[in-house]
C-alpha cells in the first residue's frame, strides 16, 4: 500500500525546491543554482508532462497532504535515453518514500510506455541515489550512452529492465 500520491505540480510546489536547488545538496545536480536558474531548470520539468506524454509530477503524503518533491520519467533532448528522476527535500530523505514512489512510476511505466528499458542518470558521489536505484534492481550500464557533455566519470547510467507488459 502506498504511502504517497503522485499528482500534478501547483504553483505552491515552486517554493519549498528553490531551498533545495540554492544549497549544496543540489551539487550532484551541478548545482547550486540561483533562484533565477532555479526557475529555468524547474519550470521545463513541470510542463514536459503535457507535451510527450511524460514528465515529472509532484509527490505528497497521503496522510498530511505534505509535498515532497518530484518524481517522473523524461527524456530531455540532451538526453540519449528516456530517463527515471527524482528529487526529494531533506525532510523526506531516508523514509522510503524514494523507492515507494518510484517503484510506482516504473509499474506506470511498464503499463503506459512499454520501453524495453530505462536509464537512471546519477552523479557517482550521489549515494543516496545509487542505494535507491541499486534496491529497484537497477544495474551499471558502462556502456550506455551519457547525456551530451557528461563523460563516464560524471555520470553513472544505470538501467531498469522494463520489459514489456503482455
Amino acid at each position: 500500500m502506498y504511502q504517497l500520491i503522485p499528482r500534478h505540480h501547483v504553483m505552491t510546489d515552486f517554493e519549498p525546491p528553490y531551498a533545495l536547488l540554492e544549497s549544496n545538496q543540489a551539487q550532484f545536480m551541478c548545482g547550486p543554482f540561483s533562484r533565477r536558474k532555479s526557475w529555468y531548470w524547474i519550470d521545463p520539468e513541470m510542463g514536459r508532462g503535457s507535451l510527450k506524454r511524460m514528465g515529472s509530477g509532484g509527490v505528497k503524503q497521503c496522510d498530511t497532504g505534505e509535498f515532497f518533491r518530484q518524481i517522473g520519467v523524461n527524456k530531455q533532448h540532451h538526453f540519449p535515453k528516456l530517463e527515471i528522476c527524482r528529487i526529494f527535500l531533506e525532510r523526506a530523505k531516508g523514509k522510503g518514500y524514494a523507492r515507494q514512489s518510484a517503484t510506482a512510476i516504473l509499474d506506470w511505466v511498464r503499463r503506459s510506455l512499454q520501453p524495453k528499458t530505462l536509464v537512471g542518470y546519477i552523479d557517482p558521489q550521489n549515494l543516496r541515489s545509487i542505494t535507491v536505484t541499486e534496491r529497484l534492481g537497477a544495474l551499471p550500464d558502462p556502456e550506455a550512452a551519457r547525456p551530451d557533455g557528461e563523460a563516464k566519470r560524471d555520470t553513472t547510467a544505470y538501467r531498469h529492465v522494463i520489459g514489456l507488459v503482455r
